[in-house]
């Protein structure tokens, strides 16, 4: 587990990606896994491989979509109809969408600070 050390306080990489997209802990297991794998899943793969329920799986993957964190493709079957596979966003846009997010904290802390 990768740690930050800052002021009187230790912060996980975990409780960071938590905090920067407001993540329950469904949402942050699927994200580590995707982080890990760099593969692309249905929610059914992902369910059947972190053995967590569908709809659980389904509400999370809806999140991590809107939170711009997954990328969601549509896949045609030959008779007809779609599926969808779910896969991490570019691995750097991720980090740049971090370290934005970030950046973004420390600008609010140093005004918050200047107006002490």
């Amino acid at each position: 587990m990768i740690k930050i050390d800052f002021a009187c306080r230790t912060i996980t990489v975990e409780e960071l990606l938590v905090c920067s997209f407001n993540l329950n802990k469904t949402d942050l297991k699927i994200l580590k896994y995707f982080l890990k794998t760099n593969g692309n899943f249905t929610v059914k793969e992902l369910s059947d491989k972190l053995k967590l329920e569908r709809s659980g799986v389904q509400k999370s993957i809806v999140h991590l979509v809107d939170k711009k964190i997954l990328i969601r493709r549509q896949v045609n079957n030959e008779r007809g109809g779609f599926f969808y596979r779910y896969s991490l966003k570019d691995k750097n846009e991720f980090k740049k969408q971090i370290l934005f997010l970030l950046e973004n904290w420390c600008s609010k802390a140093r005004k918050t600070i200047e107006r002490i």
